[in-house]
């Protein structure tokens, strides 16, 4: 704020102020950071556009990476069906062949073990 009546027309972006254009070569000549409010203004808009381009890459970034985590989670999910299911199918076999094996096993115990019929009989 100034004593001066003229208007704000000159921005210091060292001290970040509008002043009008007595205060700024009176008080912050010696900044050398000085320009028009319209150029500050521009300048603020053109930072703000790249800002709000960064974001929205970043947006777009984050979009794609939860859409791959998804993706990824969905194979995931299929991938634990399928090898459950091989795991059954697998399973299923080696229980089948151990009852084989225990049935073959019960069979030989219950054969009474041949003996040969004495040499002198005929």
């Amino acid at each position: 704020m100034c004593d001066h009546e003229d208007s704000l027309q000159t921005y210091c972006r060292i001290h970040d102020q509008a002043l009008c254009n007595d205060c700024y070569f009176d008080l912050h000549g010696g900044c050398g950071r000085g320009m028009t409010l319209k150029q500050a203004s521009t300048l603020q808009i053109t930072q703000f556009e790249e800002l709000l381009n960064e974001t929205s890459g970043a947006l777009t970034t984050c979009s794609n990476m939860k859409n791959t985590v998804m993706e990824q989670e969905g194979i995931e999910e299929e991938v634990v069906k399928k090898v459950q299911h091989q795991y059954d199918q697998l399973k299923a076999i080696v229980d089948e062949q151990r009852e084989q094996a225990f049935l073959t096993i019960k069979h030989l115990e219950s054969i009474q073990e041949y003996k040969p019929p004495p040499e002198n009989f005929t």
